[in-house]
């Protein structure tokens, strides 16, 4: 059995232009086909590259917000520890109980814009890149008609 070779995208290593050529499909033109597919492959890996993007910011966005409420805590366990009344101890974890929850649900919101956002764009690109396709095809269903109208006069 002959050994295949694969290009770089793991693929067969053919030349799908001369492949499509050879079906003689009437009134196709390949190269239009396959413009539109690497159209469609750059919409795509545009959109992943959003969406990676994005999640990486929402990572560091968390990783942020880690890091300051793990400092915010030491620091009011540090001041509950050295307050000298029970009532004093009790005032400051209450306060750094409120103000946790309100800095929390506020996080919450900016996380949730930050996905909303990332999300958005990606569904941006591949609607476009869509609506784009559409036109192409209606592009290449006219000229196909134009040429077929052509041959039969």
């Amino acid at each position: 059995m002959a050994k295949k070779t694969f290009n770089g995208e793991n693929l067969p290593g053919w030349d799908f232009a001369k492949l499509w050529s050879n079906l003689r499909v009437p009134d196709l033109d390949v190269t239009d086909v396959i413009t539109a597919q690497k159209k469609n492959i750059d919409a795509i890996n545009l959109a992943n590259k959003a969406a990676v993007e994005g999640w990486q910011a929402i990572t560091k966005k968390q990783a942020s917000l880690w890091q300051s409420t793990l400092e915010r805590g030491g620091m009011v366990a540090q001041d509950v520890a050295a307050a000298q009344g029970t009532s004093d101890k009790l005032a400051m974890q209450a306060a750094f109980a409120t103000s946790s929850i309100e800095e929390g649900i506020s996080n919450v919101r900016d996380a949730h814009e930050l996905v909303a956002k990332t999300t958005n764009k990606a569904v941006d690109i591949v609607s476009k890149r869509f609506i784009e396709g559409l036109e192409e095809a209606m592009t290449v269903v006219g000229k196909a008609d134009r040429m077929s109208t052509t041959v039969d006069k």
